[in-house]
């Protein structure tokens, strides 16, 4: 229902899509309205994708070993039969396929110098800066799991999300260390790290740190990166004006995760029970009274949001099951009582692993991304990224030769437009014509042969490509 649901709006947002560009050329919107209207269409994509992949992991988990097995056998045998039929093909014919490299070589240059330009004209980057991005595109392309082009995107989500190119910059290698190590979809932890971070307050420096708590705190709760993002969005401008960590605030919403209270609820009941807490009416305040709590210290200053936890849990633990709902519902609300008692309820040995976990935590999303890369599928996945940093490399030697081809094409084409009337009536009407399109059908004809090669070629040449690329 939730894939139904999704590609719906994505269908709707897309046949938008154009009338809002339109609107934002004429001025009619704010650049803002259109960057929030192009975070939209990132969001539900990305919330198609991870749908899709659950739905596809949950249809897996149906298999039974000895289909997985035949499966598995099928697929080795195909890609072995490939293999023999790609070695006959290479060994009869080289030139071609060396071709065909240079062809595909330029789509891929291509791709990527027009993904910068994109990024160039949502950032506003300068010619220095553009080079700083395309650098350390081309730098992680060729070091990590991630291609030239998808770093890109990266970029893409983050100016988006109004970051600036240094922003980006500091914040791009956490973006990635998440995305690899959660599996998730690059776009959607762009997403989500970019909306916490200014939800706390902190800078795009800060992103790493960010990765590391949630990697941390998905792979120790019962909860996923996805998850946590959405419960992120519902509280974290309130933990934020609070003053509260984003480590304390994982706490919380990792031990709601453990109790089955997951994603936006688990955030909203965050939510309510800490707006609540400083915010008491005089029913609440009376009860929070009787149990000795108190949301600031001595010195009048908001207590850390662990200290809170802990002092919470401490009061609660004084009181039978039927006072401690009673006692819940009447200081955080109905609506936030159970996730706040998943927290109180929580074992202390539970509490410290999880509150551990978190706060050692640094280093832990480049652990986890490394050892997701460590098997065969993941270098072969590296493999890929490091052949795309190749095949740019061989786009910069042939894009100077294109372009000046294009260029003299363009010039003679131009030439022949800006003709009279009249002149290009007699030029037909003598067969003169022949001899201006002369150097056109030349160079055309050139084209024209080398294109007609690589079509010839491209069939023996995919499935090796396939193979090699496509983990």
């Amino acid at each position: 229902k939730q894939v139904q649901n999704t590609k719906e709006r994505l269908d709707k947002l897309r046949g938008a899509q154009d009338q809002v560009t339109e609107a934002f050329k004429k001025g009619e919107i704010s650049e803002e309205q259109y960057r929030a209207f192009q975070r939209e269409i990132v969001e539900t994509e990305s919330k198609l994708k991870h749908y899709e992949s659950q739905l596809k992991q949950l249809d897996q988990t149906h298999q039974s070993f000895g289909e997985r097995v035949a499966s598995a056998g099928k697929t080795v045998k195909e890609l072995g039969d490939s293999m023999t039929s790609i070695g006959k093909e290479l060994s009869m014919k080289v030139t071609a396929p060396l071709v065909a490299v240079g062809g595909i070589a330029s789509k891929i240059g291509m791709d990527f110098k027009a993904g910068l330009s994109e990024v160039q004209a949502l950032s506003g980057a300068t010619g220095a800066e553009l080079q700083q991005l395309e650098t350390r595109a081309r730098e992680l392309g060729s070091t990590t799991k991630f291609s030239a082009k998808e770093v890109t995107e990266g970029f893409k989500y983050m100016s988006l999300a109004g970051w600036d190119v240094q922003q980006s910059l500091d914040g791009i290698d956490g973006v990635l260390n998440l995305a690899a190590a959660s599996g998730e979809d690059l776009g959607r932890v762009s997403d989500i790290l970019t909306d916490s971070i200014s939800a706390f307050g902190d800078e795009a420096k800060d992103a790493g740190r960010y990765a590391d708590v949630l990697a941390a705190a998905s792979s120790n709760a019962n909860t996923d990166v996805s998850g946590l993002g959405e419960a992120f969005k519902m509280v974290a401008p309130v933990s934020g004006a609070l003053g509260y960590s984003l480590e304390d605030t994982a706490v919380a919403l990792g031990l709601m995760a453990n109790a089955g209270i997951k994603g936006s609820a688990a955030g909203t009941a965050l939510r309510s029970a800490l707006t609540n807490l400083v915010k008491p009416t005089k029913q609440m305040a009376n009860k929070m009274a009787e149990l000795g709590i108190e949301v600031k210290d001595s010195n009048g200053e908001m207590k850390p949001l662990d200290v809170l936890l802990r002092d919470l849990r401490k009061s609660f633990s004084k009181l039978s099951e039927d006072q401690k709902a009673n006692a819940a519902a009447t200081i955080f609300g109905k609506e936030a009582m159970s996730g706040m008692l998943a927290i109180l309820n929580a074992s202390e040995s539970e509490f410290n692993q999880l509150t551990k976990a978190i706060a050692n935590s640094d280093g832990v999303a480049q652990e986890m991304a490394d050892t997701m890369q460590n098997n065969l599928a993941g270098k072969l996945t590296n493999l890929k990224s490091a052949l795309e940093e190749l095949a740019i490399k061989i786009f910069d030697a042939l894009e100077p030769a294109l372009s000046a081809i294009i260029d003299g094409v363009q010039s003679l084409v131009d030439w022949l437009n800006g003709l009279s009337k009249t002149t290009q009536t007699v030029i037909v009407g003598v067969g003169a014509l022949a001899a201006a399109l002369g150097p056109l059908l030349v160079i055309g004809g050139t084209l024209l042969t080398m294109l007609g090669s690589l079509m010839t070629t491209l069939p023996a040449l995919i499935p090796l490509l396939s193979s090699l690329l496509v983990p």
